[in-house]
């Protein structure tokens, strides 16, 4: 992606070609360390984004919840 865009924009952009997001891909994509901010704010702007949650068990019995967000386009 451009640098030049706003996370905001990359984000979009990233959401209309792909199924979804998470905390780390925006990291290591974007290097954006506050996805749910983000994520709010393209809420606020119009965006439907809706958040959809996950459980995996790791082997010691713990477990990891995450979020991908997915953009619903209308």
């Amino acid at each position: 992606m451009k640098k030049d865009l706003s996370q905001c924009e990359q984000i979009v952009r990233y959401l209309r070609k792909h199924t979804g997001l998470t905390k780390l891909q925006a990291l290591e994509k974007f290097d954006c360390m506050n996805l749910g901010g983000r994520i709010c704010d393209l809420r606020q702007a119009g965006y439907n984004i809706v958040s959809v949650w996950y459980e995996k068990k790791k082997p010691n019995g713990d477990i990891k919840r995450f979020v991908q967000y997915r953009l619903v386009e209308k």
